[in-house]
């Protein structure tokens, strides 16, 4: 998942190509998994989602949407699905009692199922960090059931928090961008690092005929 969330930010793997002293050694990035994830989610949720239903239900649902931003959040869960082949959103109630759900980035969040035919989430865990004024930084972990969401701080594995979730379920819901779980560039690394490849040795070789013909 990390190679994935670097390739999207253009962390290609040439970047950590090194030559003998001298030498040429042009990296260069063509960043084309941004562009694919990119384009994909302008066609697939450019235009918002639609919902049809019972009027009374729609209205009550629409409340909620419109308190979470769910136009964009469907646009950043489109957008990790296409990066890492799924996405993640976590369902809880505010501080003003009103039902909130966020996307959670892949990279911290692990979803748990069971190992029946058609496998169910039975929990959920989310490792993150905090950092305070000082700059040091605190690691914590969230442990989601169908019941309660129980935080504990890493170090030492202290018990920080025990809350009820009021969801009746675990609240986490998995979106997978496919039954491979893959993302949309994923499939083509291996051509993208070959092009990369290609064009930074032909920016060499167009230096070392340069160099050749200054001297």
């Amino acid at each position: 998942l990390q190679k994935l969330k670097d390739y999207y930010d253009g962390k290609h793997d040439i970047l950590s190509r090194t030559m003998d002293a001298g030498k040429p050694n042009n990296k260069l990035v063509h960043n084309y998994p941004a562009y694919i994830v990119d384009v994909f989610q302008g066609y697939f949720i450019g235009n918002p989602v639609v919902y049809s239903g019972d009027e009374k239900t729609l209205e009550a649902v629409q409340d909620i949407f419109n308190y979470n931003d769910e136009q964009d959040e469907n646009s950043e869960i489109a957008r990790q699905a296409g990066i890492f082949g799924r996405g993640g959103e976590v369902l809880y109630i505010d501080e003003a009692g009103q039902v909130r759900f966020r996307y959670c980035d892949p990279l911290q969040l692990k979803i748990i199922y069971d190992n029946s035919i058609d496998p169910k989430i039975i929990g959920a865990i989310r490792k993150y960090s905090i950092e305070d004024d000082t700059g040091e930084s605190t690691d914590y972990v969230e442990v989601y059931d169908d019941m309660e969401v129980v935080t504990y701080k890493v170090d030492g594995m202290g018990e920080v928090s025990r809350e009820q979730t009021f969801f009746m379920d675990v609240p986490v819901v998995d979106y997978m961008n496919n039954s491979d779980l893959k993302g949309d560039f994923e499939d083509v690394i291996s051509l993208i690092d070959a092009y990369n490849l290609s064009r930074s040795n032909k920016t060499n070789d167009l230096e070392y005929f340069t160099d050749c013909y200054m001297y």
